[in-house]
């Protein structure tokens, strides 16, 4: 979480050599914008694209995950744009890079596809945790 920060390179290695181990930037974006984003050019030449995590709203107010949603976005934009002009990265991969660590990484690990197939298959089978019940008395 956070990118381990401050110890961003260990994060790197673990994630590398370790396959039940991901990144997840959450604030980190908010903590050291700067930092977060060589993070992401760092990994993003060390470790499995697929294991990256770039975004998650740790905060109890709504808007301000907007918000930190919003900082993370033009940080990512940034990283990615130093490594386009230094050409190590052309637009093509740098934005299927950007959909995979802000949404398509996150999508896949927690199945998302499978839990709603799951919940349909019990909301048609019928479950004894979805049988109405009384209503607890007043």
């Amino acid at each position: 979480m956070h990118a381990s920060w401050p110890y961003q390179d260990e994060l790197i290695a673990l994630t590398k050599h370790f396959t039940n181990v991901y990144a997840d930037l959450c604030w980190a974006w908010s903590m050291a914008p700067r930092t977060t984003a060589e993070f992401v050019r760092h990994y993003l030449h060390a470790a499995p694209a697929n294991k990256l995590f770039a975004f998650g709203g740790d905060t109890s107010w709504p808007v301000m995950s907007v918000g930190y949603a919003l900082q993370a976005r033009k940080w990512i934009a940034c990283a990615l744009e130093a490594e386009i002009c230094e050409g190590r990265l052309d637009e093509k991969h740098a934005l299927e890079f950007a959909r995979m660590i802000m949404h398509d990484n996150q999508y896949a690990f927690f199945d998302i596809e499978g839990r709603r197939e799951a919940l349909k298959a019990v909301a048609t089978a019928g479950s004894p945790f979805l049988e109405e019940r009384e209503p607890p008395l007043p």
